[in-house]
């Protein structure tokens, strides 16, 4: 009993010496330490594991970095995508005749609009002497632009519905109609409320001018065309005055 003792204690030993060996030797940096060494070799710093696991996690780490740059890169693509697409969508819609002659009307219709905002300024103390309105004559362009701010917003909406085209030319007839109406008040009263009215249909032709017009352009010409529409603003600025004066001289208001 007590040999067979001897014996267990003697192979617990003997295995304890081999497994220590067999994790010193896996822990050695160079792997060539033998398990018959009669003494095991101290660890090893972990300088070879740290440096092996970054080795691994390198490439997963540029995968990463290039997943997300190319994640970054997806909006810009889609963006320029986007307006390419924009920018090509009037191509070949019409041919430079029938441009030039929608080009012409926009024109004229915002250099009528602006001659009746601008003009009216020349007229209103004559205005004021024959209604007897020299004290509130103010609320005849007051009211104009009020109704213009106004109703100037709505129109895009009105035009989806009904067609630029239809919505135009009815602000065109009511600029017409209540600028006759003005002519013909015989009150403040009357000629705050159609100069109002005016400012309304002033506003339809100054919106639905440039939506037309860039229905009609490419993206990358829409400047050039609203320039020629905005440089028509500019001589109905300067034109309005001069016929206000005119008629005022040579006629009435």
């Amino acid at each position: 009993m007590a040999n067979n003792k001897n014996q267990v204690q003697k192979n617990k030993k003997d295995d304890w010496h081999t497994s220590d060996r067999s994790v010193h030797s896996l822990s050695s940096d160079n792997g060539n330490y033998s398990p018959t060494s009669d003494e095991p070799r101290p660890l090893e710093p972990v300088k070879s594991i740290l440096s092996a696991t970054n080795d691994i996690d390198e490439p997963n780490n540029h995968d990463y970095q290039e997943k997300e740059f190319n994640e970054q890169l997806k909006p810009m693509a889609t963006q320029q995508s986007l307006s390419k697409k924009l920018g090509d969508s009037h191509d070949k819609l019409l041919s430079p005749k029938e441009l030039k002659i929608i080009l012409l009307a926009m024109s004229l219709s915002l250099m009528v609009s602006f001659i009746d905002q601008n003009g009216i300024a020349i007229v209103l103390p004559y205005i004021a002497d024959e209604l007897n309105a020299q004290l509130t004559i103010s609320w005849a362009g007051t009211s104009q632009l009020i109704a213009n701010c106004c109703f100037q917003l709505l129109y895009g909406r009105l035009a989806d519905i009904f067609g630029r085209k239809y919505v135009l030319l009815t602000c065109i007839l009511l600029l017409g109609f209540f600028d006759l109406a003005c002519g013909l008040a015989k009150t403040d009263a009357q000629f705050f409320v159609f100069r109002a009215l005016t400012g309304v249909a002033n506003g339809g032709v100054t919106s639905l001018s440039m939506v037309i017009m860039s229905d009609h352009v490419t993206l990358k010409e829409r400047g050039k065309y609203q320039g020629y529409l905005t440089s028509f603003i500019g001589i109905g600025n300067a034109v309005g005055p001069f016929l206000a004066s005119a008629f005022t001289t040579y006629s009435n208001w």
